[in-house]
């Protein structure tokens, strides 16, 4: 079992203003005002208060929007704390005039770029349709977004290619030290691109945005996943095959800082946005349900285990931008080592594997979230299209055909 997500002193405040809120005799509701309602029922009241307390305490988790409503102190700041809870408490008494909530939550995403090989594709998010592609030339694998979101980068081959997400046009063609990029993880004004390379080694390529100098570094065999922490200091590598092991690289001195075996094909890295713990899928490719954990869980500092999951041959991963769930999926739950694929939910407030199995297409290599959490998209590689989850109802409201078998993808 994950260690626990939130410290014994919050908790001790949560069962406080339990207590204050049972002394409390309860104001009628305010009828249709959602900021500050933290339960969804269209009220604001003491419940709102105790709930946004017990979320911070680690005893119950919020949806997407209930999260957004219940942040009322500094909505800038993506998070529900003790003093949240106070404040709905004090509004709802009379003691505070207003709850400052963004009203929708941080921006919707419009857009979906995804690296489909030898194009970038890119899908209207209003229509659920790709509206055109963009092509680059090589092998694409990999994609990310810049800090400003006015470029994304997508690599082929030994390219790395900035494109304009304005015009949606290719601004610049960064060549590469090799030839056989993958993924690729922006930060600031760098570019780190991870090649798969089984003899003699893999690298990855740091790639100065500005001047486009490219440096090198040597990390090990068969790098198939990079990926960067929330904080821009460390990049996380995953290797499979011969490799079969995690690595971390400090982005300041350009250096490998940590490494460690992890069996069964390790193949999508995230952080955790509360705990910073890593959440490491491993595809084994064998249809051992009887208990293999397969979703794995590293302390960033020292890459020592921490814990696991039991989900086997885990593909993708998706981390909503509150820690509070994970997405990721397999095709071994029913017991079988092929189709269908299904999209797994791990609460990471409870850690625990959720019942709920959604049907996604066939091998959806990566997963991508957007900024405000409500939709998880699944590039299901071999069915050659877009499964878009939403994360209330945990369905799929949307699947979108594709030119080609996508990679990997983000929004815009």
């Amino acid at each position: 079992m994950p260690r626990a997500r939130r410290e014994g002193t919050r908790l001790r405040i949560a069962i406080a203003v339990g207590a204050l809120v049972g002394a409390m005799a309860l104001p009628p509701a305010r009828a249709q005002l959602i900021c500050g309602d933290c339960d969804g029922n269209l009220s604001v009241d003491i419940i709102d208060a105790l709930k946004g307390a017990r979320f911070d305490a680690g005893l119950t988790t919020l949806s997407p929007s209930e999260f957004d409503a219940c942040n009322v102190v500094q909505p800038m700041v993506a998070d529900v704390s003790i003093l949240d809870a106070l404040a709905i408490a004090r509004y709802v008494v009379g003691l505070l005039p207003t709850l400052g909530c963004l009203p929708s939550g941080p921006p919707a995403a419009t857009k979906l770029y995804v690296n489909v090989g030898n194009a970038v594709e890119i899908v209207d998010l209003a229509t659920n349709a790709s509206v055109g592609t963009i092509p680059i030339s090589g092998v694409g694998q990999g994609i990310d977004i810049g800090a400003a979101g006015a470029f994304v980068y997508a690599t082929a081959s030994g390219n790395l290619y900035e494109i304009d997400t304005g015009t949606d046009i290719i601004s610049r063609t960064l060549p590469l030290n090799r030839t056989t990029a993958r993924k690729v993880a922006v930060v600031g004004s760098s570019a780190y691109v991870a090649h798969f390379v089984t003899s003699p080694g893999s690298t990855v390529d740091r790639v100065d945005l500005l001047s486009t100098l490219v440096s090198t570094l040597a990390i090990g065999v068969s790098a198939w996943e990079i990926t960067a922490s929330q904080s821009g200091t460390q990049l996380y590598t995953a290797h499979i095959g011969s490799g079969d092991r995690v690595t971390r690289i400090s982005t300041a001195s350009f250096t490998v800082g940590g490494s460690t075996p992890l069996s069964n094909n390790p193949i999508a890295i995230e952080e955790d946005p509360i705990t910073g713990d890593l959440y490491v899928a491993a595809r084994d490719a064998s249809p051992d349900i009887s208990g293999l954990s397969d979703l794995h869980v590293l302390d960033a500092t020292s890459l020592a285990s921490v814990g696991s999951f039991a989900i086997d041959d885990a593909f993708g991963l998706a981390v909503l931008p509150d820690g509070s769930a994970l997405y990721t999926a397999s095709n071994h739950q029913t017991g079988a080592p092929a189709p269908p694929y299904f999209a797994r939910k791990v609460d990471l407030i409870t850690a625990t594997v959720l019942p709920v199995m959604i049907p996604i297409g066939d091998q959806p290599w990566y997963f991508t979230v957007d900024v405000a959490g409500r939709n998880v998209y699944t590039c299901d590689n071999a069915s050659n299209q877009i499964s878009r989850i939403d994360t209330v109802t945990d369905t799929v409201i949307a699947t979108i055909p594709l030119t080609a078998a996508p990679r990997d993808a983000v929004t815009r």
